[in-house]
C-alpha cells in the first residue's frame, strides 16, 4: 500500500498506559461511572471485582498457553462514593482511559470500530452483573471481551434475528466436536496442560480455524483466520514465552483535574508575520473566556531562557484573576532567536512539584514555531516520560515531525497552525480552535469535563465591498445553553469596520448593539444572554468600501443537569509511521449523549490542505463490514483517501448536526429486555443495532464542530495511475423465494477507490467445491454470473435476482467488484444456497409396495431378421459414440479452459425491464468457466427503460461521479448539514450555521454525495442441509431483476424462504 503517516489523536501510546511486559498486562484501568449508585455491601462488591479479574487472569493465562495474565489494575471510582477512606485523588488515569467501563446498561457492549486485527477501544459492562452471576461467570465475560480489546477478534457466535450473522446452534470452527468434550473433561479451567480452553467454548471462543460455512462475525470478518492463530500471532505473543501466572494487584483512585502550563515561544522567530500579535490574542481569549472555573494554570515565556509570568500555578476563581493573567502577556516577544526547550520542560516540573506536588497526570501546552533540533527534542521527551507529565504542541510549522514524536511519547497531541500574510484572521481563529482542542482532549473523562465549552457554530465572510449587511443563524439545543459567547472577530482595532450587531432569539426577541469589553481580543459580543434553545439569528452592518474579512464563532457550555452531546475521533494508536505496505487511513467518528450512541446524525470530515484547499468526507454508520462494522452503533466511518501524492499535513474538522431531525438516540439503558440470567451476559453487538420505534428518543436540532490533530501523511497515492481497489463487501445476504425458484442477493455498493465513487462493475462466481473459492488458481476458472447492471454509488443497498433450478446441490456464491483500472477487491463473504427437489406431481395415486405386481412371462425366441437388426443398430451405434468422442477430444484440445470437465455450463436468462410481466422471451446467455481480467460481459444487448437511462445519464455526468477522482483531482464537496462552517478557498466559501451572504455554500441545496441513513433489513436466517453433500448436478440460472433494484421491505414480506446460510 501506498502510505506511510503519524496520527495521534484521542487515544495515545504513552509511558504510563497499558503495557505488556514478560508475560504480564499492567495497568489495565477500569471505570465506574458516576451515575452508578454506592451499594450498600461496597466492600462486598469490590472483593467481588478482583476476584472477577483473579478469574479472568487465572484463564487468559490457560488461553494462551502460559504466556499471558493479568499483572496490575488501576480502579477509577466515582468521587461521591465514600466507602473505600484510604482513596487518593489522581490526575493520572480517568474514566477516558478506562478499557473496562461498569455503568448502566444490562448487556455487554464492546466498541469495536475497527477491521479485524484492530484493538477494540472499550468494553461497557453492566453495573448489575456483579449482582446477578458468579465470579466464574463474570471472568469468562472480562477474558472473552479482552480478547476483542487487545487482539481484535471478534465472536464466533450469531445473533438473533441478524441479516449478516444469523443465530447458530452449532459450535462455528472446524474443531472435532467430540474431541473437544473429551479435552473439557480433563481440564479442570485452571490447569497448565490443558490442550483445549474451556472457557473459550463457554465464551464462544474456541482457537480452532473459523469455518466459512458458519456465517459468524469472526469468520466474516476475519476470513478463515481463527481467534487462537490471531492471538499467538499478535504484537504481544507473536515472540513470547511461557511464564508464571502473575500476582494481579489493584490501585484505588478518585479521578482528579489534571493542573496545566501555558509555554509561549517568544524568540525573535515569533515576531514574523504577526505570530505573536495573533498569539497573545488568541491566548487571552482563551484564559479569560475558554477555560473553566477552577482550573490552575501557570504562564510561561520562553526564548533562550525561560520566565515564569504568574510566578506559580495560580486557580482560576474569579474575573479579576482572569484578567490579571491575561494582561501579563507581553506585548512583544524578544530579541533572541534561540530557545531552550528542555528548560522549558525543567521549569513546568518545578512548578508542578512545589510544596509537595506531583507532575503526574498534568500537561504542559507548548506553543512554539518548531524549529527545535531532534537531540533537544529527546531530551526534553525524556525528562517529561521519567515525571509521567504530558505535553501537547501547537505548531507555527509545517514541518512538525519532532514536536509530534514529543506529544506522542508523552500522552499528547499536536496542532499545526498556518501563519501566512493571506490568512492572518484564520490564524487568529485557527489558534483558538486549537487551543480549546487541547482543553477538550485532556479534561475528557474529568470532572471538569461538563465544564468545556463547545464549539457550535463557526463561519467566515469574505471581504466584500458590496456585502454591507451579513446575516447568520446558529442552533443551541437543550444540552447546552450556559455562558454561551458570540463572538465577531475582525483584523485590525484601528479600523474594524463594524457599524451595528444585531441578534435575534427563537422567541423573536431582536437584541440590537456590541459590546467591546473583548476589544482587545479582536472581537466583538452581543448584549444578549443567550440561554433559550432553538435557532438564533444574527445579522451585522459593514462599512462601506472597506475590505476586510470577518468570522463569526460561538461558544456554550452545557447545562449541568443535562448530558450533552459529543463527538470524538477516534485514534490510530500506533507508536512508529506506518510504512508501505500498511492499511490505508479509516476516520472514525464517535457520537454520543452521555454514554448513548447517537444513530442517524448527520457526520462529516472536513479535511485543509495547502492552506486553502478543502475536501469534505460524509461518514456513514451502515454496518457494510468495510470499512464499518455496525450499523447503529453511533460510530461513523469511511475511508479516506489522501488527494495529494507527495508528503502533506492536513487539517481535520468533525462536523455533526441533527440530519434534519433524524438523529435520535435509544430511552432505554439496555439495548434488549433480558431474563436475570442474562443480566450483564447477554452479548452485543451483530452487523447491527435496533432500537424499536417504541425506544426511540428524537434529538433537537444540534451542531457540533470539534478540531482534531493535524495529520501528517508522508506519501500518498501516486499520481500517475489508480492502485486503489473498491472496499470489500462484507454484508452479502441471500434469500430464496420457493415458489418461483428465484435467488436474491443484497450488499451494501462498494466505492471505486474503497468507498469513494462507484465501481465499474462486478464479479459474481460460484462453485459447489468450496476449496475452489479459497485457492487463487482455481479460483480464476470459477464460472461467472456477469450482473448487467451499472453499480450503484458507494454505500447505497444493492440487490439482484436471478433464476436457479439445479436441486439438492449446495453451491457457494462470493462477490466482488472491480474499477475501471482492473483494481479488484477481496472476495466477500461465503453465502451458500441449497434448494431441494420439488415435489413430483406426476399423478394423484398413491402407490405402495403392496400395490405392485410382477406378472411372469414365458421365454419368446427371437427371430433371423430381429437378430440382424439388432446387430445393425448395435454397429451403427457404436460408430456413432466414435465420432462423438472424436469430436469431443478436438473440442477440448482447443479449450484453454481444460479443466474440471466433469462440470456443466449454467444457461443465463435476462429478462429486460420493459419484458416484466408479459409473454416477452428473456434473452440468454451461457455461464463459462472465465480466466480474465474482468468478469464477462453480456453477449446480447439488453434493454433499458428510459428512467433507467436518465439515470445512467445523470450518473455519469454528474459532479457526483468525478468527486472521488484523485488523478485530476480540484476540491468538490458533498452535502452539507444544515449548519454551516467555513474553511477558506480561493473562490467559494461554505459554513456550519446559516450564512446567507452572497458569497456562501447552502448545504441545503447541494447536490453532492451524502451517504444516506442506516437502512432497513428484515432477513431470517435458515440452516443448512445435513454436512453429507451431493455431488453438483445440472443448474439453469436466470436474471430476474437486471435492473438492481429493490427493497429489504418486499423481502420481508416473503414469508417462506428457502434453505440458506450466509457467511
Amino acid at each position: 500500500m501506498w502510505i506511510n503517516l503519524f496520527i495521534f489523536l484521542t487515544s495515545v501510546l504513552c509511558a504510563w498506559s497499558l503495557t505488556f511486559n514478560n508475560g504480564g498486562y499492567e495497568n489495565i484501568v477500569v471505570g465506574i461511572s458516576e451515575r452508578n449508585k454506592e451499594p450498600s455491601n461496597c466492600t462486598e462488591f469490590f472483593q467481588k471485582l478482583e476476584e472477577s479479574f483473579h478469574q479472568a487472569s487465572a484463564k487468559l493465562h490457560i488461553g494462551t498457553k502460559s504466556r499471558a495474565s493479568f499483572r496490575s489494575a488501576t480502579i477509577i471510582i466515582p468521587r461521591k462514593w465514600q466507602c473505600l477512606k484510604t482513596v487518593d485523588s489522581s490526575a493520572e488515569t480517568n474514566w477516558a482511559d478506562a478499557k473496562y467501563k461498569i455503568t448502566d446498561i444490562n448487556q455487554v457492549v464492546t466498541v469495536q470500530p475497527k477491521l479485524c486485527g484492530k484493538p477494540a477501544e472499550t468494553s461497557m459492562l453492566s453495573f448489575k452483573l456483579f449482582a446477578a452471576q458468579s465470579t466464574s461467570d463474570i471472568g469468562n465475560v472480562l477474558v472473552k471481551e479482552w480478547l476483542k480489546l487487545r487482539y481484535g477478534v471478534y465472536d464466533q457466535h450469531g445473533f438473533p434475528n441478524d441479516p449478516v450473522y444469523p443465530l447458530q446452534e452449532n459450535l462455528t470452527t472446524e474443531c472435532n466436536r467430540e474431541s473437544i468434550d473429551n479435552r473439557m473433561l480433563q481440564c479442570d479451567g485452571y490447569s497448565t496442560n490443558c490442550s483445549i480452553i474451556p472457557l473459550m467454548v463457554k465464551t464462544g471462543f474456541l482457537p480452532c480455524s473459523s469455518s466459512p460455512l458458519k456465517p459468524t462475525k469472526h469468520s466474516v470478518l476475519c476470513g478463515r483466520r481463527s481467534v487462537d492463530e490471531m492471538v499467538f500471532s499478535s504484537d504481544d505473543l507473536r515472540n513470547s514465552f511461557k511464564t508464571e501466572l502473575s500476582n494481579l494487584t489493584f490501585k484505588y483512585v478518585k479521578p482528579a483535574l489534571p493542573r496545566f502550563i501555558l509555554a509561549l515561544d517568544a524568540s525573535a522567530e515569533m515576531n514574523q508575520k504577526d505570530q505573536w500579535k495573533f498569539l497573545r490574542v488568541a491566548s487571552r481569549r482563551f484564559i479569560r473566556q475558554d477555560l473553566p472555573n477552577g482550573t490552575e494554570i501557570a504562564l510561561l515565556t520562553f526564548s533562550s531562557s525561560v520566565r515564569t509570568i504568574t510566578g506559580s500555578i495560580v486557580a482560576l476563581s474569579s474575573e479579576k484573576t482572569r484578567d490579571w493573567i491575561g494582561a501579563k502577556i507581553p506585548e512583544y516577544p524578544d530579541k533572541h532567536l534561540n530557545k531552550c526547550l528542555e528548560c522549558v520542560v525543567k521549569e513546568s516540573i518545578k512548578l508542578f512539584e512545589k510544596d509537595g506536588g506531583s507532575a503526574a497526570g498534568n500537561v504542559l501546552f507548548l506553543v512554539t514555531s518548531g524549529t527545535t533540533s531532534r537531540n533537544e527534542i529527546n531530551t526534553a521527551t525524556v525528562l517529561a516520560k521519567q515525571k509521567k507529565m504530558k505535553i501537547s504542541v501547537i505548531a507555527y510549522t509545517k514541518d512538525f515531525e519532532h514536536q509530534e514524536y514529543m506529544a506522542k511519547e508523552t500522552g499528547g497531541i499536536v496542532y499545526s497552525v498556518s501563519s501566512g500574510n493571506s490568512v492572518q484572521l484564520e490564524t487568529l481563529v485557527s489558534l483558538g480552535d486549537a487551543l480549546l482542542a487541547l482543553m477538550q482532549f485532556h479534561l475528557t473523562g474529568t470532572p471538569g469535563s461538563n465544564h468545556l465549552p463547545y464549539l457550535v457554530h463557526k463561519a467566515e465572510y469574505k471581504d466584500s465591498s458590496s456585502e454591507h449587511f451579513v446575516n447568520g443563524t446558529f442552533f443551541l439545543d437543550p444540552s447546552l445553553g450556559r455562558n454561551t459567547h458570540f463572538a465577531l472577530y475582525f483584523t485590525s482595532r484601528d479600523h474594524p469596520n463594524i457599524k451595528n450587531l444585531w441578534l435575534t432569539s427563537p422567541e423573536g426577541v431582536v437584541y440590537e448593539g456590541r459590546d467591546e469589553a473583548y476589544f482587545s481580543a479582536l472581537y466583538f459580543s452581543t448584549l444578549a444572554n443567550i440561554e433559550t434553545p432553538g435557532l438564533w439569528k444574527y445579522a451585522f452592518e459593514r462599512e462601506p468600501q472597506k475590505h476586510q474579512s470577518h468570522f463569526v464563532k460561538v461558544t456554550s457550555r452545557p447545562r449541568l443537569a443535562k448530558e450533552t452531546i459529543t463527538a470524538r475521533l477516534l485514534s490510530f494508536d500506533r507508536k512508529t509511521p506506518l510504512n508501505t505496505s500498511s492499511e490505508p487511513i479509516i476516520l472514525y467518528v464517535e457520537v454520543k449523549v452521555g454514554d448513548m450512541a447517537i444513530r442517524d446524525a448527520r457526520v462529516a470530515v472536513i479535511v485543509n490542505y495547502g492552506g486553502d484547499q478543502n475536501m469534505e468526507i460524509a461518514l456513514s454508520d451502515n454496518g457494510s463490514g468495510d470499512p464499518d462494522i455496525t450499523a447503529g452503533d453511533g460510530i461513523y466511518s469511511r475511508y479516506f483517501v489522501p488527494p495529494l501524492s507527495g508528503p502533506a499535513q492536513y487539517s481535520l474538522t468533525i462536523v455533526v448536526d441533527h440530519n434534519d431531525g433524524r438523529a435520535f438516540t435509544s430511552r432505554a439503558t439496555g439495548q434488549t429486555t433480558l431474563k436475570n440470567n442474562d443480566i450483564g451476559i447477554s452479548p452485543c453487538c451483530g452487523s447491527q443495532i435496533v432500537v424499536p420505534l417504541d425506544d426511540r428518543e428524537y434529538l433537537p436540532a444540534f451542531t457540533r464542530i470539534i478540531t482534531c490533530p493535524s495529520l501528517t501523511v508522508i506519501e500518498g497515492p501516486p499520481n500517475t495511475r489508480d492502485i486503489i481497489p473498491p472496499n470489500r463487501i462484507a454484508d452479502l445476504r441471500i434469500s430464496v423465494k420457493e415458489e418461483e425458484e428465484l435467488v436474491n442477493m443484497h450488499w451494501t455498493s462498494p466505492g471505486d477507490d474503497y468507498d469513494h465513487g462507484s465501481a465499474s462493475q462486478y464479479d459474481l462466481r460460484y462453485t459447489s467445491i468450496i476449496e475452489e473459492i479459497y485457492d487463487p488458481d482455481l479460483f480464476d476458472l470459477l464460472p461467472v454470473i456477469p450482473l448487467p447492471s451499472v453499480p450503484k454509488m458507494a454505500g447505497i443497498a444493492s440487490n439482484f435476482s436471478f433464476h436457479f433450478n439445479s436441486y439438492d446441490t449446495v453451491f457457494y456464491f462470493v462477490l466482488r467488484a472491480v474499477d475501471e483500472s482492473d483494481n479488484y477487491n477481496e472476495i466477500s463473504n461465503l453465502v451458500t444456497v441449497y434448494i431441494p427437489s420439488p415435489p413430483t406431481t406426476e399423478s394423484n395415486e398413491i402407490v405402495t409396495p403392496r400395490q405392485i405386481v410382477l406378472i411372469p412371462r414365458s421365454p419368446q425366441k427371437l427371430s433371423y431378421i430381429a437378430i440382424a437388426g439388432i446387430a445393425a443398430g448395435g454397429c451403427v451405434a457404436i460408430t456413432l459414440m466414435l465420432i462423438v468422442a472424436c469430436f469431443v477430444v478436438i473440442k477440448n484440445k482447443k479449450n484453454k479452459l481444460n479443466y474440471n470437465n466433469n462440470k456443466t455450463l449454467a444457461e443465463v436468462s435476462i429478462y429486460s425491464e420493459e419484458g416484466k410481466g408479459s409473454n416477452t422471451q428473456p434473452e440468454k446467455l451461457l455461464v463459462t468457466h472465465q480466466k480474465s481480467e474482468k468478469p464477462i460481459q453480456p453477449t446480447q444487448p439488453v434493454h433499458w427503460t428510459a428512467t433507467q437511462l436518465l439515470q445512467e445519464h445523470e450518473r455519469r455526468n454528474s459532479f457526483a461521479r468525478n468527486i472521488d477522482n484523485f488523478k485530476n483531482f480540484e476540491p468538490q464537496y458533498g452535502a452539507q448539514p444544515t449548519a454551516f462552517v467555513h474553511y477558506p478557498a480561493p473562490a467559494e466559501r461554505y459554513d456550519l450555521g446559516g450564512g446567507s451572504s452572497p458569497n456562501s455554500y447552502n448545504s441545503n441545496q447541494s447536490d453532492g454525495p451524502m451517504l444516506p441513513p442506516p437502512y432497513e433489513r428484515d432477513y431470517q436466517g435458515s440452516k443448512l442441509p445435513p454436512p453429507t453433500f451431493p455431488k453438483p448436478a445440472l443448474r439453469a440460472i436466470s436474471y430476474a431483476n437486471p435492473s438492481l433494484q429493490g427493497s429489504f421491505a418486499s423481502l420481508a414480506s416473503d414469508k417462506k424462504r428457502r434453505n440458506v446460510t450466509q457467511v
